[in-house]
């Protein structure tokens, strides 16, 4: 007997865990509340699962350069910039970047190839500091720059690192700079929204053109299909179609067939009123 009541206990036991047990919502709910509570204890802000991403710059205006920006500087900067480059393109976006001992073809002259990296490239960064200024090739790709976007758009970033402001190059003063000696990462951030920002104005401007030129082609092969349909052209009078102005050799065909029928009807009537004459 003893025995019959403790496994009955058990049992009750077992029911009052599995009853209070939360499931479906409420365990997603209590666990989104743990985690704001953590949040909000330890100070880490924790992801939602399901979080938008920003979509991809795919259009393309972007993929007629090579690159969307173009890395400028002296050898002597060479880690701080392999640094930046890869903050860049380590990004959702895939921010492709030109790096002139990274990308050059060996064996090309030298002129041919800044030029060559200028004229495919979106944006361009200039890595500005006292290494920078005293290099005549340096001094070169600016100037090339220059000429290629001669007016503040967003496409030039000058970029400086322990330079004082009054050796800042006259030929830029129009130009916004980031300057990235203290802060680092806020710089590499700057110089990465200027970028994204420029491709996605390039993206916008972009994408209605090929919207309407879709448009055009689905609008012309709905005519045709309209036209073929109402007025029952066949293949060989399809081809002969005028596209340039649509509706006229539409209206015209419904107008064809409608007086065809009509004169059928016509025929029909008087067919028939003579046979009830004779009759």
């Amino acid at each position: 007997m003893a025995g019959w009541f403790r496994r009955i206990r058990e049992k009750f036991h077992k029911d009052v865990k599995s009853s209070s047990k939360p499931t479906g919502f409420a365990s997603s709910s209590l666990s989104s509340g743990n985690n704001e509570s953590f949040s909000a204890t330890h100070g880490v802000s924790i992801p939602p699962i399901c979080s938008p991403q920003k979509p991809k710059l795919t259009c393309a205006a972007r993929w007629q350069r090579d690159y969307d920006l173009g890395v400028f500087h002296s050898e002597d900067d060479l880690p701080e910039v392999q640094r930046l480059v890869s903050y860049l393109e380590g990004q959702p976006e895939g921010i492709r970047c030109f790096l002139y001992l990274r990308d050059s073809i060996p064996g090309g002259a030298i002129p041919s190839e800044l030029c060559q990296a200028v004229g495919s490239s979106h944006c361009w960064a200039l890595f500005i500091t006292n290494s920078f200024l005293q290099d005549p090739w340096c001094r070169y790709q600016m100037n090339q720059v220059l000429a290629e976007a001669p007016m503040p758009d967003g496409r030039i970033i000058p970029i400086l690192l322990r330079l004082p402001r009054s050796e800042y190059p006259r030929e830029l003063r129009f130009f916004y700079h980031i300057n990235i000696t203290r802060d680092q990462e806020n710089g590499y951030h700057k110089i990465y929204m200027a970028v994204l920002q420029f491709l996605e104005q390039l993206c916008k401007e972009d994408h209605p053109t090929e919207t309407i030129r879709t448009s055009s082609q689905m609008c012309g092969s709905r005519l045709v299909q309209s036209q073929t349909t109402a007025a029952e052209i066949t293949e060989s009078e399809c081809r002969l179609v005028n596209l340039d102005d649509p509706v006229t050799v539409c209206l015209s065909d419904m107008t064809a067939t409608v007086i065809e029928d009509e004169n059928w009807v016509s025929e029909s009537v008087q067919a028939s009123e003579k046979v009830q004459n004779s009759i």
